[in-house]
């Protein structure tokens, strides 16, 4: 497994066998599962998250999605002894078309304690889109099948800066 560590940031390349059928499968049997995005503790959309997701994803492409993410996350588990008490088992499809973005975030909050996050990319015929760290000093140019693996807390903060062509595809979950 092919991996570049910047850090404690972690980038498992071409982890993801043949993405661009998760989306062609999504988008021609469950297109009609996507949702505008929200932020957590909000009910309402915002210019902060201006993407569109699935939360439940069909449980077929979940379950090979998890086997991927396995392999990366046990991985920068062992490499760096992370310790992790649970894994959500449901993966969130997002989608960003031209102008979309989330902004600087971390994932650990108070009410949803996280210690490990993962960002897999679908595709990479989009421009724009690049997943950035700036506290970090890094930004990351998505790659077909590449997933991303890192700390959930404050000192990685991190955001999908906007798409300016075509439309990314990423999944994301999170270990604490």
């Amino acid at each position: 497994m092919k991996t570049v560590l910047v850090g404690a940031i972690a980038i498992y390349r071409s982890i993801i066998d043949d993405p661009y059928s998760v989306i062609e499968e999504i988008e021609t049997t469950h297109s009609n599962l996507w949702v505008h995005s929200l932020t957590y503790g909000s009910n309402e959309t915002s210019d902060f998250r201006t993407s569109s997701e699935i939360i439940n994803i069909p449980k077929d492409i979940n379950n090979k999605l998890d086997l991927h993410f396995s392999q990366a996350v046990n991985n920068y588990i062992c490499r760096f002894n992370a310790p992790i008490n649970f894994k959500s088992k449901n993966y969130i499809l997002l989608k960003y078309k031209i102008g979309q973005e989330f902004k600087p975030h971390n994932d650990d909050c108070q009410e949803i304690p996280r210690r490990i996050s993962a960002v897999g990319f679908l595709n990479d015929d989009f421009k724009g889109g690049q997943l950035s760290f700036d506290l970090m000093n890094f930004t990351y140019e998505p790659v077909a099948g590449d997933i991303v693996v890192f700390p959930s807390n404050f000192p990685y903060m991190h955001g999908s800066r906007p798409v300016i062509e075509g439309t990314k595809y990423s999944v994301v979950n999170w270990w604490n």
